[in-house]
This record gives C-alpha cells, sequence and structure tokens, in this order.
C-alpha cells in the first residue's frame, strides 16, 4: 500500500514531541529533527518542507491558529494534515517563517501574551538559508551558569535582536525556533538572552 507520508503520527509525533520538550527545557542545544522530516518528503512536492509539516504534525491541532509564508501547497497540505486554520499574523499561535520577513515588522504584530495569561503567546518558526556563522552566549533558564554557545546566522541574529528589543515584560514573550537545511533546529525560549 502506498501511503503519502512514512511519519507515524503515534510513535514519530511521540518521539519529535519529546526532542521538543527537551529543546524548550534546554534552550539553544541543537536537537536533530531530520529523520522525521524525511519522512514527509516521501513526494517531490514535500520535498526540502518536511520539517515544516513533521513540525505542524505536532503542534498544530484543530484547536490553535498559525500564520504562515510557505507555499500554498504547503500550507494545503498542514491543514488536511491538523485541522489547523490559517490567520493573520497578530492572532497566530504559531508563525511558520520561511524567510523574507522583516523581524522588527513581525516582532510589532505577534501575540506576546500577557500576565494573566502568558501561555498565549505565539512560537515563532524560522528557517533562513544562510550558515550559522556568528556566536552568541545565551544566558537563563535552562542554560548552565557559564551560558550556552550558540551559532547563529546574520537573519537568525537578527530575530533575536528584533524579539530583544521588543521588550515583552516578563512573563510575556516569545520563543524562537530556528531551523536549519539538514533538519536540525534549536529553540531560544523567551527569557533566554545573550
Amino acid at each position: 500500500m502506498d501511503t503519502k507520508h512514512k511519519f507515524d503520527f503515534v510513535h514519530d509525533a511521540q518521539n519529535m514531541f519529546r526532542l521538543l520538550l527537551d529543546a524548550m527545557a534546554n534552550p539553544g542545544r541543537v536537537g536533530e529533527a531530520g529523520m522525521y522530516a524525511e519522512k514527509f518528503e516521501t513526494r517531490e512536492e514535500f520535498k526540502g518542507n518536511g520539517i515544516w509539516l513533521a513540525l505542524a504534525a505536532v503542534l498544530l491541532d484543530g484547536e490553535v491558529t498559525y500564520w504562515s509564508n510557505l507555499a500554498n501547497k504547503i500550507r494545503k497540505e498542514i491543514h488536511f494534515l491538523t485541522g489547523a486554520e490559517e490567520s493573520g499574523p497578530e492572532h497566530a499561535d504559531y508563525l511558520f517563517i520561511d524567510g523574507g520577513e522583516d523581524p522588527e515588522e513581525v516582532m510589532g504584530k505577534v501575540k506576546a501574551g500577557s500576565h494573566s495569561e502568558p501561555e498565549k503567546s505565539a512560537l515563532l518558526v524560522i528557517r533562513e538559508n544562510e550558515i550559522p556563522d556568528i556566536s552568541r552566549t545565551f544566558h537563563g533558564p535552562g542554560i548552565p551558569p557559564e551560558g550556552r554557545r550558540v551559532f547563529l546566522g546574520d537573519r537568525e541574529r537578527r530575530w533575536v535582536e528584533a524579539r530583544d528589543r521588543a521588550c515583552f515584560e516578563y512573563p510575556c514573550g516569545i520563543e524562537l525556533m530556528f531551523l536549519r537545511q539538514d533538519g536540525s533546529f534549536l529553540l531560544i525560549t523567551r527569557k533566554a538572552g545573550a
């Protein structure tokens, strides 16, 4: 039987969810999700975009909203897989950004939660096609006292700086997840700063 995707929505989703939890608990530590992305790249139309589908399968459902600048065929597949509806960036729980957006402009629109409901903030998942060659040391919860050295690309650095300049007052804020071409990722939580 030929199936559209080889991703197991029970076991693979569970394992990938654990990877994401580990990344949240250890900001800046690189996670490897390439094997899950590949399971969505069984058809030519999804080549290079499996990571978006794998993340959507784990993070989204019919009760959350997302905004994306991904190709229409990928957005349609995300809706088919998850039932999640698209919304404007100011209402989205998740933003899937595949390059080309202005970090300052996006930061001015996204949900940062409130003091009574900090969980009502957005997670920005960003893929910039660049080599991570800028070293930054992050500090904060989940990071060793001496800090964690992270390599970012120039555009990724601009996203972190735009988030920091937005001056979200804790517990409000947003998390940033950076995707790499090899399927690896790193997550910078709202309290992790350079």
